[in-house]
């Protein structure tokens, strides 16, 4: 998800129509290393973790419409989820709003390049998570 909101802070002006097509360009019809199912069985810790249910929800709905191809609705929910954070940092504005259509940035990333769908498997920003990431899922799969 953070190489995709870096991508939508770095476009500015597009129509989320553009901006959506673009992703689809790079990511194809749906992105099929996102497993909804798989999330939806830790959805009470992401609840415990986030200490609401909509946020829960919302990354839920987020990873159904990346695995989906629906990336104009994934860009929607994420751009949501922004403005609800920084409503819980003490009302700070969101860094990115879709106003008559077209994607508003506040907060303009430097570089925004999707990375491709083949690196998205492998694409870790802290992979020092990994361990602990195998472990809780073989543990819920179990």
């Amino acid at each position: 998800m953070r190489e995709l909101l870096r991508y939508l802070l770095s476009s500015d002006g597009q129509r989320l129509d553009d901006v959506a097509a673009s992703v689809r360009k790079q990511w194809g019809s749906g992105l099929r290393s996102v497993n909804p199912k798989a999330l939806e069985a830790i959805e009470p810790e992401l609840i415990d973790a986030s200490g609401e249910r909509e946020s829960a929800r919302r990354w839920l709905a987020i990873a159904v419409a990346l695995a989906q191809g629906d990336y104009a609705t994934a860009v929607k929910h994420l751009i949501d989820q922004n403005r609800e954070v920084m409503v819980m940092r003490g009302g700070a504005a969101p860094w990115v709003e879709i106003r008559d259509g077209k994607l508003h940035v506040k907060f303009v990333a430097e570089a925004g390049d999707l990375p491709t769908r083949e690196d998205l498997s492998v694409h870790w920003i802290h992979s020092y998570f990994l361990d602990s990431l195998r472990t809780v899922t073989k543990e819920l799969e179990a």
